[in-house]
């Protein structure tokens, strides 16, 4: 093989083993270089186009992912606002229930802003979670978790609100159950009254500290109210009688019984029987001397009937 500078031709001579038939032809250098050129620009191009298929389907795929994941956690957030609907729902007809029993224990009701638990002045979602997302997810999202913080605090002032309610109830059937506010006996004839009197035995105007309940033999008599009895004693004047301690200050006295049903020391109901109407002591006929003291001081038992 020989070069040609001149005209830039390689001769190609072909010699057999034999030395016989011998071949030469010339080869274009420039001619070899330009159809390699374009040889390694064909495979380039269909290398790039090979590549550029593959990463378009590799990102179609991708986004095909992505967005079957979008649909999912969209579908999801729809399905936890719905959620939070009902659950806002239930609240309402929670504070709507507080709102009743508060008119019905006669305890302040609240504005409907409280009941809102509105929230102002500061940032309570933190919005820096939700920057890798969609902006319809993040969105979706934002709102989400903003209703359910709000749905939280509004959930804790219903729960207070309630727990409140509950314990004004309970304090005020507590003093009912513990105030003197029944009759002592069946009996509504009353032979005297609380205040200025003239004694039926002595003749001499006194204040009388009690009420008198006029009645026959074996009339029962009741506890008032809720309490423990803490005397059980027989007077001279007061005949037998009983003295039940309750709470909130008060103390009730039922003098000249005739039976006494319970012992000192004894819990007693409201209603519950404790002895029967009587004679005993200083009276001038069957009847029950009841006596309210509150607060170490005596009172009118009949502004608690």
């Amino acid at each position: 093989m020989s070069y040609t500078e001149k005209n830039q031709l390689f001769t190609l001579t072909i010699v057999p083993d034999n030395g016989y038939d011998t071949k030469s032809g010339n080869i274009n250098l420039r001619a070899i270089v330009i159809f390699f050129s374009i040889l390694l620009s064909v495979f380039f191009v269909c290398l790039f186009f090979i590549i550029g298929y593959h990463i378009k389907i590799i990102q179609e795929n991708d986004y095909i992912k992505a967005s079957s994941t979008l649909e999912k956690h969209l579908k999801a957030a729809n399905e936890k606002e719905i959620s939070l609907n009902i659950l806002s729902d239930e609240i309402s007809t929670i504070q709507g229930i507080d709102k009743a029993l508060r008119l019905f224990a006669y305890i302040p009701v609240p504005d409907d802003n409280m009941y809102k638990a509105g929230i102002g002045g500061h940032q309570i979602v933190n919005s820096f979670k939700f920057n890798g997302l969609n902006e319809g997810l993040r969105t979706k999202m934002y709102d989400l978790v903003l209703h359910l913080k709000m749905l939280d605090r509004q959930l804790f002032v219903a729960q207070n609100s309630i727990q409140s309610v509950g314990y004004n109830l309970q304090t005020q059937r507590d003093m009912i159950s513990y105030t003197p506010s029944q009759l002592p006996t069946y009996s509504l004839q009353i032979s005297s009254g609380f205040g200025m009197r003239r004694n039926p035995i002595t003749g001499k105007r006194q204040f009388h500290d009690a009420v008198d309940f006029a009645g026959k033999f074996d009339d029962k008599i009741f506890a008032t109210a809720d309490g423990t009895v803490i005397t059980v004693k027989y007077h001279n004047y007061r005949g037998k009688y009983i003295e039940i301690n309750h709470k909130y200050g008060f103390q009730t006295l039922y003098a000249h019984l005739d039976k006494v049903y319970v012992k000192e020391g004894q819990k007693v109901k409201k209603g519950e029987i404790v002895g029967t109407m009587g004679r005993t002591g200083r009276t001038t006929g069957v009847n029950l001397h009841y006596a309210v003291t509150h607060n170490n001081r005596k009172v009118n038992p009949t502004d608690y009937f």
